[in-house]
């Protein structure tokens, strides 16, 4: 079974995500140094095919500086999810970012986080490349199912609330085979 990994959920947010307040940024960890939001001078965001336009939804060559809230194509508002144009956006989006720059990046290049994509999640999680973080604030409503991915592994899961923990399979549920954590209490 293939999964799809240029759609990356909001954490935290349930669903109907709003566009006010809401900003997103995708950095690249530098080990002994800040995090960046660009490679080789170039914006994340440009490289990734995810700030395209102006705030106006005007093709803007060079970007604005700021994601583009575009709903449909790269955000799902009610499923509080973001879409990257590209399959694989950590891979062959960078990639092809550059070549169309006339700048070739190898299978082994730092930038080309390959692993994601054709390994193991602990393999890829454990990968030198593993460096790009998605960054934001968002706004939407709270939902009773949350989905944590498949193959959870049973009594790994703690829910908790203002600090304290809830307690399982009173407060909440979770099915570990498909992985999804189900609040009964309000």
């Amino acid at each position: 079974k293939m999964l799809l990994k240029n759609i990356y959920p909001i954490q935290g947010i349930g669903r109907n995500v709003k566009k006010t307040g809401f900003t997103l940024d995708v950095f690249r960890r530098v080990p002994g140094g800040e995090d960046q939001n660009n490679i080789i001078n170039e914006p994340l965001l440009r490289v990734l095919g995810i700030d395209l336009f102006n705030s106006d939804d005007t093709p803007a060559p060079n970007g604005d500086g700021q994601f583009d809230y575009r709903p449909g194509r790269t955000i799902n508002q009610a499923r509080a999810e973001v879409f990257f144009p590209t399959l694989r956006p950590f891979d062959t989006g960078v990639r092809d970012y550059f070549a169309q720059k006339g700048q070739i990046l190898e299978d082994t290049s730092e930038y080309r986080y390959v692993e994601v994509y054709d390994t193991t999640q602990t393999f890829a999680q454990q990968a030198l490349r593993n460096r790009y973080v998605i960054r934001g604030k968002a706004t939407g409503e709270a939902t009773s199912r949350y989905s944590l991915g498949f193959n959870v592994v049973e009594g790994s899961v703690q829910v908790i609330l203002d600090g304290r923990q809830l307690l399982p399979n009173i407060d909440y549920t979770v099915d570990y085979i498909i992985g999804e954590v189900v609040i009964k209490n309000d």
